[in-house]
């Protein structure tokens, strides 16, 4: 028995040239499904960041509105709204920390609600939010 090489040789090329863009393909449709989920999984990192970032920076406009309310004095209605801002502005922000955190922010935005109701601002609270609260938010901005 006779093997003709030039055959065999020409018969591997043809059989190499119809399997190499169906391989090629295959592989290329893999690597472009993962950059895609990469890529979609960037971009939902992204709008999570700026949304967190952009209610952080609510809380924080609110809260320096509230830094500069007199304390110890009556509470007037335009006072009372930007308690309400900073009350409204804490709960959006308090489902992103944990657990001691969470309540730290959430006896503080109680003190807030009560501070309606004696219609005076305690030093106690200027006092949480400088001393706790503000660092919880910077440490949690830090993270962004």
């Amino acid at each position: 028995m006779k093997f003709d090489t030039s055959f065999t040789i020409t018969a591997i090329i043809a059989f190499m040239a119809l399997i190499s863009p169906v391989v090629t393909a295959i592989i290329n449709n893999h690597y472009l499904a993962k950059q895609k989920s990469l890529e979609y999984l960037e971009t939902r990192n992204q709008v999570s960041s700026q949304h967190k970032r952009e209610l952080f920076e609510r809380f924080l406009a609110a809260s320096g509105a509230f830094v500069a309310l007199p304390i110890e004095e009556q509470i007037y209605d335009q006072q009372r709204v930007i308690l309400n801002e900073l009350s409204v502005s804490g709960c959006l922000i308090l489902p992103y920390f944990g657990g001691d955190d969470r309540k730290a922010i959430k006896q503080f935005l109680d003190g807030l609600s009560s501070v309606n109701k004696v219609q005076k601002i305690n030093y106690n609270d200027m006092s949480t939010f400088n001393h706790v609260i503000f660092p919880i938010v910077q440490t949690e901005l830090e993270k962004l």
